[in-house]
């Protein structure tokens, strides 16, 4: 199995206009694919059973502050759940997740420190991977 090395990775997201344009300045990314699980006990059971329920996405990314790049900040004033690409390794550009978002967006900076982006991207319906 190959190793992939995250240098190659890169972010699209949907701000205010039409298409996903790509993140720049991206440091690193997470991915989250999670479900609920639901007790489902019976009467003299001795273990625990559950049932798989809802499945959710998060995902987490974090870079350097590009005062020129605003489509996070305007992904976030949007009313609607914005376009989502994450390639793993841009030198395979048919595999790929992609999806909708609401993106959440952190700035942080001090006085010996260089400014930085942070977001959250909550998932809003399925998150699907190409191929």
């Amino acid at each position: 199995m190959p190793k992939i090395h995250g240098r190659n990775g890169l972010l699209y997201l949907q701000g205010a206009g039409a298409e996903a344009v790509q993140y720049s300045q991206l440091a690193d990314y997470t991915l989250n694919i999670d479900f609920d699980t639901i007790e489902a006990p019976s009467m003299g059971d001795t273990w625990s059973n559950k049932v798989k329920g809802l499945l959710r996405w998060t995902g987490d990314l974090n870079g350097q502050y590009d005062p020129s790049n605003t489509t996070h900040w305007d992904a976030l004033l949007q009313s609607t759940s914005r376009k989502f690409y994450l390639y793993v390794d841009k030198t395979t550009p048919t595999q790929y997740y992609y999806g909708f978002v609401f993106p959440k967006l952190s700035i942080k900076g001090g006085a010996t420190a260089m400014v930085t982006v942070s977001g959250g991207l909550e998932g809003d319906g399925t998150i699907y991977k190409n191929p």
